[in-house]
């Protein structure tokens, strides 16, 4: 995922429609569920924060307690979490170069398969041509010979 795609503080509180200060407690409170990420200087969070955010915010209001909310979030938001996390991520990315680099690898067989096949074609060429320039001499030699023959008469 971009980090373009990840959500910094302030964009999460014009999203969430909740207080600076409530998202800032939120995340010093579940920090740990929420993914963080540093790019630079500047700390985001991946676009499914805003959810928990959401929830751990509509569960404050509702009278939950942190223990409580902490509970749910550790059965609900983790997994999901670690279902795209950055190192599942980076995993899939890595299969999939290795199945491109096998492709290519196989591609790169057939190619020296092919080339092969096309020098044992040009190495047979060669030598029917050197055949076929020892008979033109050979030939020639004739020709000559008998030229020489008829001029003698």
């Amino acid at each position: 995922m971009a980090a373009s795609e990840w959500l910094t503080l302030s964009q999460m509180v014009k999203r969430a429609n909740i207080s600076e200060t409530e998202v800032e407690r939120i995340i010093i409170q579940f920090g740990k569920f929420l993914a963080a990420r540093n790019f630079g200087d500047i700390i985001k969070y991946p676009p499914a924060t805003m959810e928990a955010v959401s929830l751990i915010a509509d569960l404050y209001r509702q009278g939950w307690k942190t223990d409580e909310i902490t509970e749910i979030l550790s059965e609900k938001i983790r997994p999901a979490q670690e279902d795209r996390s950055i190192p599942d991520g980076l995993e899939q990315e890595v299969k999939t170069l290795l199945q491109q680099h096998d492709r290519a690898c196989q591609l790169m067989d057939t190619a020296f398969e092919l080339m092969m096949d096309m020098m044992a074609d040009v190495l047979n060429l060669t030598d029917k041509v050197s055949v076929l320039e020892k008979e033109i001499k050979h030939l020639k030699k004739q020709v000559h010979a008998l030229d020489d023959q008829r001029s003698q008469k």
